[in-house]
């Protein structure tokens, strides 16, 4: 077969394609060689190297020398827009009920949203979010809500007054959301299910008889949305059979030790846990139509991964964006910004209007802890000296 020649220009013209990013934390070094105005300080500003008797940003903090990325609005950064759009998420309050669309109509005309974002609208312009938080970013109608507070819809306002008014308005409205026939809760597989096993060898220094590090992590077969795993698994078996066989002999001798064995156990359990990272989630963007450049300060501990996701998401949709300036401010997480869904809620909202920020007066999703229940046991061989010291 022959091949076309490929000119170096041709090549060079057909490989730019894609988003560029760039990545310039608010205060570093990176930000202030792309704009001359300084937005907030510089670490070394409020972070001393040495002699701390106390948290070395608390001062800072109190007395707002150290700003977040909640703090940020357009005007304090160099070439945005003045004005300031702000945005927020309308969400379910069931989850056993299909979702039927929600009535604004008990606002009054002049605090109607100036923009109002759906899931019609996501698939219209080409907008596809990180397959690692869907299905459903945005609930379509006619569906049940996956859980509590499942976002149906993003309202943006072009001034504050009007989003403040709005906004109390419809906080605890019964009839802002429509529902229809109960479904009950939504049942889906479990999002993961796996065992460590490991068998050492005869003395520490011996390779592993089996490990999940040596050879493979348990993996179970999924029924009915449920792990089932071998009922009758033989050390001839493929790895996973090998490693459930492996389990269910030291299951069997804990079940019933030897004498000299001494069995401590006891069960612990955990409830539910939201974080409580005090610096609620957020994000401000603009959308410049000139350059097709996605400005955007964002409140996240993985300010690449969001980067990435972002461009991924944008690069088949209407907007045309050809460049992504990601600027993560200084944050508080504990983990709740880790892998959040909330950033590319507020990438959207500038994208529908102009300068928009979206920001929730809590937590509004996060990397919650799930309640859980632990039986850990531990078994000692006891053994008695009989020999002459």
């Amino acid at each position: 077969m022959k091949y076309p020649r490929l000119s170096r220009r041709a090549f060079l013209k057909g490989s730019a394609t894609g988003i560029g990013i760039t990545v310039a934390p608010l205060g570093s070094r990176a930000f202030a060689a792309l704009f001359e105005p300084r937005v907030t300080a510089t670490r070394d500003q409020w972070a001393s190297p040495s002699g701390a008797h106390f948290r070395i940003d608390a001062i800072s903090k109190v007395s707002g020398a150290k700003v977040f990325a909640r703090d940020i609005r357009a005007r304090d950064m160099p070439g945005w827009p003045q004005q300031q759009s702000h945005a927020m998420l309308l969400k379910a309050t069931r989850a056993d009920r299909t979702y039927q669309g929600f009535d604004l109509s008990l606002l009054d005309d002049g605090l109607q949203p100036d923009r109002i974002v759906t899931s019609a609208d996501l698939e219209q312009d080409g907008v596809g979010f990180p397959e690692s938080h869907g299905p459903d970013p945005l609930l379509p109608e006619g569906k049940t809500p996956l859980f509590l507070g499942h976002p149906v819809a993003i309202l943006i306002w072009h001034d504050f007054a009007r989003y403040r008014a709005a906004k109390n308005a419809l906080q605890f409205r019964d009839d802002l959301i429509h529902y229809g026939a109960k479904t009950g809760e939504v049942e889906r597989p479990p999002y993961g299910s796996f065992r460590y096993v490991r068998v050492g060898g005869e003395t520490p220094y011996d390779p592993d008889v089996f490990s999940s590090l040596k050879d493979s992590d348990l993996f179970p077969t999924i029924k009915n949305r449920r792990p089932v795993w071998p009922d009758d698994p033989s050390l001839n078996g493929d790895i996973g059979e090998q490693g459930v066989y492996h389990a269910r002999r030291m299951q069997d001798t804990l079940d019933d030790p030897p004498d000299n064995w001494e069995v401590f156990q006891a069960r612990y359990t955990t409830p539910y846990i939201e974080p409580a990272a005090l610096e609620p989630d957020n994000g401000n963007g603009w959308l410049d139509p000139d350059t097709g450049t996605l400005n955007f300060v964002v409140a996240t501990q993985c300010p690449f991964e969001s980067a990435h996701e972002t461009a991924r998401m944008l690069e088949g949709s209407r907007f045309d964006v050809r460049h992504l300036n990601v600027h993560p401010g200084y944050t508080v997480g504990y983990g709740s910004k880790d892998h959040n869904i909330f950033v590319y809620y507020a990438v959207i909202a500038p994208c529908m209007a102009t300068v928009t920020r979206c920001a929730w007066p809590m937590i509004a999703s996060s990397s919650s802890r799930a309640a859980s229940s632990v039986t850990p046991s531990i078994w000692i061989i006891a053994w008695r000296w009989t020999g002459t010291p």
